[in-house]
């Protein structure tokens, strides 16, 4: 139910998004170029049904700014399992060591730009473990 609300709330965000754009973008260009006074309406209707549809870009998730990129392919989900299972072999010490490192308190509360430099310390630490 409120996946479908947000589903529904999103395009039409992106539909407004794209109808203003559209609309700053023909604003300059109709007082720049008028339109010819001897065209039809019907000449003008189709010229803009010919017209391509515009391009809808997806939009950043809310509360982020405009140049949002995804910084990571590792997931708040990897670096929790990576920690179980140093927990799951008595490794705490390096769990904390690994945190203070990366200036974090908890690996859930790890930013995404650290998710890929956090992940590799764990791995590191899950090998040092596989050798001992």
């Amino acid at each position: 139910m409120i996946e479908t609300t947000i589903q529904e709330l999103t395009a039409a965000i992106k539909e407004l998004t794209v109808a203003l754009n559209n609309r700053a973008a023909a604003a300059p260009a109709a007082a720049a170029a008028p339109a010819p006074k001897d065209e039809k309406p019907k000449a003008k209707a189709a010229k803009a049904e010919a017209a391509p549809a515009p391009v809808v870009e997806e939009l950043p998730p809310a509360g982020t700014n405009a140049e949002f990129v995804p910084t990571s392919k590792v997931t708040q989900a990897d670096l929790r399992d990576a920690a179980g299972k140093l927990l799951a072999q008595k490794r705490l010490p390096d769990i904390l060591r690994i945190n203070k490192e990366h200036g974090i308190r908890r690996i859930t509360e790890c930013p995404e730009e650290k998710y890929e430099a956090v992940f590799a310390s764990l791995n590191a630490a899950l090998a040092d473990a596989a050798k001992s």
